[in-house]
């Protein structure tokens, strides 16, 4: 009879291969319902604002497997490692094989973040199914899905496995593979988006910390070469491509210029000034758990949480913008969550008052209906976000405004839609560009442009004026017969200087006006 209670027991706790499972189908959910720019469940090519960063990713992957140099044929402030990866992507099946990357990458995260948890709380049910949960709960927040900080977030979470199993047993290699990994981050980061490299360096100094604490000054040493090594090794290929590639010096002019991007908050006061109230107080919650823990048998997990939260409060603070700028370090505000809930202390005795029945209750307890709380949540986007896209129009989020769009783009005749540079959109979101090579289950072809500036002109050039005077140039130069005009940020929002040259060299086509039609956009074609 022991030995059945033993062998029950054994299959009942989390091993590799359940927490393998889990993590495949938490990714396969979340990236089907959350990932509206690739998932077969939003067939379009969908003009909306969750979509947005994704429809231009699979578009330039497109230009770049037609040939296209970046930076110099097609143009974007970030780097180019992502685009790489989505390319790769459109090669196995169009944007469904971005859609399929999705889920394995995210699959190897959480998968991650699970067997972080084994080292925090061992086989403990209850940290997983809340960590699952928050992020089904935060995919669909953040804009879902095909987004830079989904690419890095496996480097970014093996760094923290092997950071926290180098806790529990004392060293040996993993604090190797944890700066290895931070180093990889890091390097990746500079070649997607510079500010993402803030979690390979919170790491770095996490180890740091621990290094001088326990004074390993020479283990410390040693501890920074696979860092550095990985970190360079990543950036020297990525280099040497660019230099092969003949695009190597205005890669680094856009990176450079990212920086002015991340700086330029003016757009978005109220949204960025609630981070700014929330960070500092999330940091104080973190600077009263590790003070009052400091001393603890388990000072050094707490002293992990604590630099990796001031670190990246820090960071988010200075360049705070979208929620999408925290998906690279997700994972550690999941095992944060976790184990801020497994540190409220249990009271003894129940006492009135709401805080109190929650003292009272076990942390399993805590931990499984703050899951199941977020588990609604997700369910209820799982929903929600389905049923506008067929049945409403939630910010464009809609079947039927693709079908719009698709009737006004075939009122262009084909071989003009065929022709590269007969068309180019101001200020759109490049899901018109979109065909049958990125979306297989579309019957338009490809619209492909001959400006680096395809999209958000006026976006670009409120850091980077110099993008607004060349596409100036550019529609007064190439006369390009058709301009889609995007009103969905007003009919105000586009430059003066764009809007003159529209006002003066073309007409309304065909009565193709927003307003009227696809809501979206207005058509306008060249005056004969």
């Amino acid at each position: 009879m022991g030995k059945l209670r033993e062998f029950f027991a054994r299959r009942q706790s989390p091993s590799l291969v359940s927490d393998l499972t889990l993590a495949l189908l938490v990714s396969i959910f979340c990236c089907i319902f959350f990932s509206t720019g690739c998932s077969f469940l939003y067939p379009g090519n969908n003009y909306d604002f969750s979509s947005i960063d994704s429809n231009v990713f699979n578009y330039e992957a497109y230009l770049l497997l037609m040939g296209k140099t970046p930076y110099i044929d097609f143009y974007d402030h970030k780097g180019m490692l992502h685009i790489y990866i989505d390319a790769l992507g459109l090669l196995i099946g169009g944007r469904y094989g971005v859609l399929a990357l999705e889920i394995l990458f995210t699959a190897a995260s959480l998968f991650l973040t699970l067997r972080c948890l084994q080292e925090l709380f061992a086989d403990k049910w209850a940290p997983r199914l809340l960590a699952m949960a928050a992020y089904c709960a935060f995919m669909p927040v953040v804009l879902g899905g095909n987004q830079e900080g989904e690419w890095l977030l496996p480097l970014t979470t093996a760094g923290f496995y092997f950071f926290l199993r180098g806790l529990n047993e004392k060293g040996g290699y993993n604090f190797y593979l944890s700066s290895l990994f931070a180093g990889l981050e890091v390097g990746s980061a500079i070649n997607i988006r510079p500010s993402d490299a803030l979690w390979g360096g919170a790491i770095a100094i996490a180890l740091a910390c621990y290094a001088i604490r326990n004074r390993l000054y020479k283990k410390l040493l040693l501890w920074a070469l696979p860092s550095i090594g990985s970190c360079l090794l990543v950036i020297g290929i990525i280099a040497l491509v660019a230099y092969c590639g003949g695009y190597l010096e205005p890669m680094v002019k856009a990176l450079t210029q990212n920086f002015a991007y991340v700086g330029n908050q003016k757009d978005m006061a109220t949204f960025i000034l609630s981070q700014r109230i929330a960070l500092p107080i999330i940091w104080a919650v973190g600077l009263f758990i590790y003070w009052r823990n400091r001393k603890t048998e388990n000072y050094a997990v707490h002293e992990f949480f604590f630099v990796m939260l001031s670190v990246s409060c820090l960071i988010y603070f200075v360049i705070c913008r979208y929620f999408i700028y925290y998906w690279s370090g997700l994972s550690f505000y999941l095992l944060l969550l976790c184990y801020w809930v497994s540190l409220i202390p249990q009271a003894k005795e129940k006492k009135e008052g709401l805080w109190n029945k929650i003292k009272a209750t076990s942390a399993h307890l805590r931990m499984s209906s703050l899951a199941a709380f977020l588990a609604l949540i997700s369910l209820g986007f799982a929903i929600a976000i389905p049923t506008c896209y067929y049945v409403s129009d939630y910010q464009g989020v809609s079947y039927q405004t693709y079908l719009k769009i698709r009737e006004d783009l075939l009122t262009i005749p084909e071989e003009d839609r065929k022709s590269e540079g007969n068309i180019v959109g101001i200020d759109v979101n490049a899901s018109i560009y979109a065909g049958s090579y990125i979306n297989p289950l579309s019957d338009l072809n490809e619209i492909t442009v001959s400006t680096p500036y395809y999209a958000f002109q006026t976006w670009w050039a409120q850091d980077n004026p110099e993008i607004g005077e060349r596409f100036v140039a550019y529609l007064l130069e190439e006369k390009p017969k058709y301009i889609l005009l995007d009103v969905v940020y007003g009919e105000d929002y586009t430059l003066d200087s764009i809007d003159a040259v529209i006002e003066s060299n073309y007409s309304l086509y065909q009565n193709r006006k927003a307003s009227e039609n696809n809501g979206r956009f207005d058509i306008y074609a060249l005056n004969s």
